[in-house]
């Protein structure tokens, strides 16, 4: 199992979200492909920054893979 925290997840969601520029949004277009080349990067660079604070929460959410 991995170990992964609600803080996580919220910050993986809103990295997806901030991927697309403010002035892009429409109807249409609120969730970025899965084949942006930002969105890897976005994610991984929000969840490893709270997974690195010290003062994040702890409680683990479990999924199986």
């Amino acid at each position: 199992m991995k170990r992964v925290t609600r803080e996580m997840l919220t910050a993986a969601a809103k990295a997806i979200a901030g991927v697309i520029p403010p002035d892009e949004v429409r109807p249409d277009y609120i969730i970025p492909s899965a084949f942006n080349e930002k969105v890897g990067p976005a994610v991984a660079d929000a969840v490893v920054q709270v997974a690195s604070d010290p003062s994040a929460s702890r409680t683990p959410i479990y999924f199986e893979f």
